[in-house]
């Protein structure tokens, strides 16, 4: 980010005291870690590094995002990685312009004086239009390690920070409160209390995920009764090892054909129907056409033998006894259990078609066994592709003409989007009686398209868009499921209010996903939502936690004060700054396993009012 707002004679005494100045997106996560809504532009002052090697901060922000219990006091600390916060979004884009800015090592801490004069400089000179923190080294009696001076909302706040200013172990957070009072001479408000405590529910790097539970009560530990929870997580769509990977293979396998449709509309604006091409390949399945033709026969000797096929009401019972959501997904996507609908057998076959001509072959062998009248498979009312429509008229009438007269990709995107979608609708059943939250939306069937306002493509894309906010919204719902360890079943409440929350965030009219190919190039997510504290006490009662904050605020006349004190682990701090020595505290309360190790720190800020300077 540019610099070009930093007055010259900073810019000189930066230089001159082999300093470097950062202007980022939101603050290091171990200056965020102490707020509740970091600010989200800063500029950030700090010794030159030792070594200059550049590293991708992007990869690095994202992977950091979350901290392993067991992670050791690194070198560099994880200083700039983006935290979680209730104001923000975690997104790898944001971070983007840091990458040549962020060394390898470390980032040195500069001597307290000369973050003083920079910090005059910037009050005397700058517009003050973005908040300012220099990161010193902690050398002094009190080891200040932070300064700043920010003007925002007609308020002038000073802040500066402590290591090891405080001591977790006493338990006792009135002598906190005393110690707020007594640093800001405190004697006619009484202080505000906020208590939050962060948690990992699991190991998992690959989708991190955090509870911040606050109260506000004087309790080091945990109120469940009173207490409130926030559940964040960040996320990747479709990752490996994901329950509903085959759909988002399948919804990715959907978009690359309609890009291939798409594209020789392009090369073929007169005809874009026309099947000149038959041999060219538009698939690189690795399935032979001999074993697609063979699972084929297989389907239509079973569907000849009258395989009943469950009806919705029979397949939403069978669910219910199951007792587990987890477990109606993984039969949905695996096709465990029989199809509702015979197009949805066609698409897990004929997907696998590599050619047009595959393709047209394998759907007249389909036809020519209705027309022979002893192929009568169960189509639903609801299914309105073209194919179903085909099926349905030569079940009616032998001697209707059941010529493919446009290309038969299209007939097969069709199919595969009727089958996501009844996918969806029948896994979300078990927990939504009316699929209104479900934004179904409202287009016309392939068969009717022709003589609506809106082409074939437009249909699709519009399905797809709908189709790929399903699969976040249903990947984010598994993961928190999992991950708190909640067993939904039926329509508990406690899983209802987290899944519409979750809809609201991803399948509502203000969803960021606006197509199928931006999800595509757009996997990361992050998400948060409130659940019940009770459902996750047993998850965090034997659990260590991340962080322990206690923030106190006080307004007297034109004035605020504020403190933050901070129990966290040394993981947390840039290494620089972290002797050996430090950080062997031991904690041992009902909340903290025993033999773990926290850094107590504090940040104090004094604001006064604009008007009354």
């Amino acid at each position: 980010m540019e610099l070009s707002n930093i007055p010259d004679v900073l810019q000189d005494l930066v230089k001159d005291n082999q300093l470097i100045i950062q202007h980022l997106p939101q603050p290091p996560a171990f200056i965020a870690m102490f707020m509740d809504i970091p600010d989200k532009d800063v500029y950030f002052i700090h010794k030159k590094p030792i070594k200059e090697e550049t590293f991708n901060a992007v990869d690095s922000v994202f992977e950091n995002t979350c901290h392993s219990p067991n992670t050791s006091v690194s070198y560099i600390g994880q200083p700039l990685e983006c935290p979680f916060s209730p104001s923000h979004n975690i997104t790898v884009a944001s971070v983007g312009d840091l990458t040549e800015i962020l060394k390898k090592e470390m980032i040195e801490p500069t001597n307290l004086s000369i973050a003083r004069k920079c910090g005059c400089v910037f009050t005397l000179k700058s517009d003050r239009k973005v908040p300012l923190w220099m990161f010193c080294d902690a050398a002094d009696k009190e080891k200040t390690f932070l300064l700043s001076i920010s003007y925002k909302d007609g308020w002038c706040s000073r802040s500066w920070a402590h290591l090891n200013s405080w001591n977790f172990s006493d338990g006792d957070i009135d002598e906190l409160i005393t110690k707020h009072s007594k640093l800001f001479n405190l004697s006619k408000s009484k202080s505000v209390l906020r208590v939050t405590s962060t948690y990992s529910p699991d190991e998992d790097t690959v989708n991190p995920a955090l509870l911040k539970i606050t109260w506000t009560t004087p309790s080091i530990d945990i109120p469940f009764s009173v207490a409130k929870t926030n559940f964040l997580i960040n996320f990747k769509v479709g990752f490996n090892g994901s329950i509903i990977k085959p759909i988002w293979d399948q919804l990715q396998l959907l978009q690359k054909f309609l890009d291939v449709i798409l594209m020789k509309q392009e090369v073929d604006p007169e005809n874009p129907g026309s099947n000149k091409s038959l041999f060219i390949e538009f698939n690189d399945s690795d399935v032979s056409p001999h074993t697609i033709e063979e699972s084929l026969t297989a389907l239509l000797k079973a569907a000849n033998h009258a395989v009943p096929y469950l009806s919705k009401n029979r397949l939403e019972a069978e669910k219910k006894e199951k007792n587990s959501f987890i477990r109606v997904v993984e039969d949905t996507v695996s096709n465990q259990k029989q199809a509702i609908d015979f197009t949805d057998e066609i698409w897990n076959i004929l997907k696998d078609c590599s050619t047009y001509r595959e393709l047209q072959k394998y759907m007249e062998m389909i036809f020519h066994q209705i027309r022979k009248g002893t192929l009568k498979p169960v189509i639903q009312r609801s299914n309105g592709t073209r194919l179903a429509h085909k099926i349905r008229c030569l079940m009616a009438d032998s001697a209707y003409d059941f010529e493919i007269t446009v290309n038969p990709l299209e007939y097969l995107i069709e199919l595969g989007i009727e089958k996501l979608k009844n996918d969806f609708l029948s896994i979300f059943s078990t927990l939504i009686t009316h699929h209104g939250k479900l934004c179904v939306p409202s287009l016309p069937s392939f068969k009717d398209f022709k003589s609506s306002d809106i082409s074939w493509t437009e249909v699709c894309s519009g399905w797809l868009v709908w189709l790929g906010r399903m699969c976040t919204s249903l990947e984010v719902f598994i993961l928190t499921e999992l991950k708190l360890n909640l067993k939904s079943q039926g329509m508990d409440p406690k899983c209802m209010a987290i899944l519409n929350q979750i809809l609201e965030r991803f399948l509502a009219s203000k969803s960021e996903i606006c197509s199928l190919p931006w999800l595509l190039n757009n996997m990361n997510h992050h998400c948060e939502v409130v659940v019940d504290t009770s459902a996750v006490k047993d998850v965090v009662r034997h659990k260590q936690f991340q962080e322990w904050r206690l923030t106190l605020t006080n307004e007297e006349d034109n004035e605020k004060y504020s403190s933050s004190f901070l129990c966290c682990k040394p993981s947390m701090f840039p290494g620089s700054i972290i002797e050996p020595d430090i950080g062997n505290l031991t904690l041992d309360c009902t909340t903290v396993m025993t033999q773990t190790s926290y850094i107590c720190s504090s940040l104090h800020s004094a604001s006064s009012c604009f008007n009354a300077l």
